[in-house]
């Protein structure tokens, strides 16, 4: 058939503890009311034309202690088109060299793309919660938030991540 449009998977990014595109800090996640996010490793669309559309996927390797079944563990983002004003106002803006910016309050959450939550379906402390969707990016810069929503302390350990697969669409 002619004129057809197909979708084309970029290089993911990838958010972890181990660093392996950006850092993003949850080993041991304290309980609702704080939030993990990738305050100085934020994303850059830069100036040329790139994807706008973007496949998220969200791994959390467990908690220290049994969860609750139900609570969630959710996703958002925060977006600028310059580095200096992004949604839910992080107290540090990303970039900032000495990694040690600290986050948007839980207030500010409502102010951020909210992207999708993570429900705890057992109470091991070792099952997994894996979630993924879809997001479109219209800024610039952006960078992941995750606020435990639930009673529990995320686990310890760098396994935890943030991946966003860019989705190009081609005509053929």
């Amino acid at each position: 058939m002619a004129n057809e449009v197909f979708q084309k998977r970029g290089t993911p990014v990838v958010w972890s503890s181990g660093g392996v595109n950006e850092e993003l800090i949850l080993s041991e996640l304290a309980v609702d009311g704080t939030l993990g996010g990738s305050y100085f490793d934020r994303g850059d669309l830069a100036t040329t034309p790139a994807a706008d559309e973007y496949e998220w996927e969200m791994i959390i390797e467990g908690f220290n202690t049994a969860p609750t079944i139900g609570e969630t563990v959710d996703l958002y983002f925060s977006q600028s088109n310059d580095t200096t004003e992004f949604d839910g106002q992080p107290t540090s803006l990303p970039g900032d060299t000495t990694q040690t910016a600290t986050g948007p309050t839980t207030d500010m959450l409502k102010n951020m793309m909210y992207a999708g939550s993570a429900v705890v379906h057992s109470t091991t402390t070792t099952d997994e919660l894996i979630t993924r969707g879809v997001v479109r990016f219209t800024s610039r810069f952006f960078f992941p938030v995750v606020h435990n929503n639930t009673t529990d302390i995320l686990a310890s350990g760098d396994d935890h991540l943030v991946t966003l697969t860019p989705v190009f669409y081609q005509g053929q």
